[in-house]
């Protein structure tokens, strides 16, 4: 994601990777912004996400199923989890895709899980 901005209580304006702008509710759920969360969805081993997992906001959990983390795309590249300005070692290459820099990457725990999140 780009950029989110809480609109009330209950729901958020997010731009999407896509440049996709969608309005997100944690209680109603919406087709159209499912559609295009899917869309801008991306399998991650889950040692790269699992610090993230868990501060999932209700308008993504409304519209994505398994758990998912959603980080922020910033100019440079970088991709750091909401109100959160610690390095997360993944960034995004328009024509590589996700990176992960495996000694940047917070681990919780010291094992390896090979499942993959989004």
């Amino acid at each position: 994601m780009r950029e989110i901005s809480r609109r009330d209580a209950h729901s958020a304006q997010v731009r999407l990777l896509s440049d996709e702008v969608i309005v997100a509710h944690d209680r109603e759920w919406n087709f159209d912004a499912a559609k295009a969360i899917h869309r801008n969805l991306t399998r991650i081993p889950l040692w790269a996400v699992a610090g993230a997992l868990a501060d999932s906001p209700g308008w993504l959990t409304n519209h994505v199923v398994q758990p998912t983390a959603f980080g922020l795309l910033r100019g440079d590249g970088s991709i750091h989890w909401p109100d959160d300005e610690a390095e997360t070692g993944l960034s995004y290459h328009q024509s590589q895709g996700i990176i992960i820099n495996r000694e940047r990457v917070h681990r919780v725990s010291r094992r390896e899980l090979d499942e993959s999140y989004d």
